[in-house]
């Protein structure tokens, strides 16, 4: 995986997870499904959680890889900004496309509503603003 991960997209990758407090991808369960040189980042279940440090990020999957030099590229910085500021102006829509099962906790049954709390998945999503957000630089 080392030689088809860029140091971008490790970057990205990990800096996704810290932003959605995803703790779930470490050595032992990398949720990466590499082909044709592309990768795809799968097994979104436990973002936003509840219990999540800022501790988590040192058992990440690329947190000793991640090039920390690319966080004091301003262009770069300005980028993922961006990113994260659309996703945070278009949340209500991003979650109103969501499949329908998604909003189960019990799928395939889809009898169980999922515990959704969209303020504090909001507040989660704008830590990013915040100079603190970005302590492991």
């Amino acid at each position: 995986m080392k030689n088809i991960v860029t140091e971008d997209e490790k970057l990205k990758i990990f800096l996704f997870d810290y932003w959605v407090k995803n703790a779930d991808r470490n050595s032992d369960n990398t949720n990466l499904l590499v082909s044709d040189r592309r990768i795809r980042v799968i097994d979104h279940n436990c973002a936003f959680d509840k219990k999540y440090t800022r501790d988590d990020v040192f058992s990440h999957l690329f947190y000793d890889q991640i090039n920390k030099k690319l966080l004091n590229d301003l262009a770069f910085r300005a980028e993922l900004n961006r990113h994260m500021e659309d996703i945070l102006l278009n949340l209500n829509n991003i979650i109103g496309s969501m499949p329908e099962e998604w909003q189960y906790s019990d799928s395939p049954v889809n009898t169980l509503k999922a515990d959704v709390d969209l303020v504090a998945i909001e507040s989660t999503l704008s830590r990013y603003t915040d100079d603190d957000f970005w302590f492991f630089v």
